[in-house]
């Protein structure tokens, strides 16, 4: 921690009690025990709210772009699309060609890499395909579904829930979005609750939507075995 703040690193501790390594914190939240799935949530909504993620890395890296059918919820695949169509090619919105394109890297996809090659995904919107049996229905993205999840944490419900002041909040969100790399550690206290795999995963889609996994000094790691 000493030599990471050496050079230039910020940390943030978030934790119900001010303990030994809170102490040597640049940032202190205090947080109301459980409640780090809203906060986390909230940082999220701010970082796509005010256009602070890496969206190069969302659109290659993540799942974000997929195509998801509304009314199913379930992903957009080959087999809704082409008679004897594979279950495990999946499919983004191309912006260039302004149509569905079969997604690289997907499990049944011939091509084996996620590399984006004359392809720009859509993030964002919603778009009509026409199904094998002729039948149009309307698509969205994963994200587009991600960021009506986060409608539901607005900074003010946030610091409610967690006991924090909004605006540290807020300028904990820009910070994480701006900058890099930056690496989220937890330990053994958020484990302890019921659905801690889905604390886990909201941890995760701030290092995803900021771009900060896969480099030195960034990621999603836990110190407790």
């Amino acid at each position: 921690g000493y030599e990471a703040r050496y050079n230039g690193a910020k940390i943030v501790a978030v934790s119900p009690d001010f303990n030994s390594s809170c102490m040597h914190a640049d940032l202190y939240f205090k947080i109301r025990p459980g409640t780090d799935t809203a906060l986390a949530l909230g940082a999220a909504k701010i970082l796509i709210d005010e256009k602070l993620i890496d969206a190069p890395y969302v659109k290659e890296q993540t799942d974000l772009p997929l195509l998801v059918v509304r009314d199913s919820k379930r992903f957009l695949r080959e087999s809704d699309l082409k008679a004897g169509g594979k279950e495990d090619v999946f499919y983004l919105w191309d912006g260039k060609q302004q149509k569905a394109v079969a997604a690289p890297g997907s499990m049944g996809a011939e091509q084996r890499t996620i590399a984006l090659q004359n392809v720009d995904p859509a993030l964002t919107g919603s778009f009509k395909v026409t199904l094998a049996d002729g039948k149009a229905v309307e698509v969205t993205t994963v994200f587009e579904m991600l960021r009506g999840e986060l409608a539901q944490y607005p900074l003010e419900r946030v610091a409610e829930i967690t006991g924090l002041p909004a605006h540290e909040i807020q300028a904990f969100a820009r910070e994480l979005g701006t900058r890099k790399p930056a690496m989220i550690i937890h330990g053994a206290g958020v484990n302890h609750w019921f659905h801690n795999d889905l604390i886990n995963r909201s941890l995760i889609l701030l290092v995803a939507l900021t771009g900060n996994v896969g480099m030195n000094g960034g990621g999603f790691n836990h110190y407790v075995g």
